[in-house]
């Protein structure tokens, strides 16, 4: 069994085909996201973060996903849920 640093994260691109965006937000924005098809599972403002911050708060927004089923914008300051 592999281990990984990030395992919600992890198994939502192994398992869901998740794609993981980082400073993909376009006019000037830093922009990490991660969605599944045209489904937003999280995104953030990222400018300014190590890749191991990024990837520790995508790991917790996509945590929350998983267990509580809710997607977390946080650039618009939303969140909803999908169950």
């Amino acid at each position: 069994m592999t281990r990984h640093a990030w395992p919600y994260v992890a198994g939502l691109v192994t398992d869901a085909g998740a794609q993981i965006d980082i400073n993909g937000g376009g006019y000037g924005l830093d922009i990490a996201a991660i969605h599944i098809g045209s489904d937003q599972v999280c995104m953030f403002h990222c400018g300014g973060m190590t890749f191991e911050a990024i990837m520790d708060h995508l790991e917790s927004l996509a945590t929350r996903y998983v267990e509580e089923g809710v997607v977390t914008d946080e650039v618009n300051g939303q969140e909803w849920s999908v169950e």
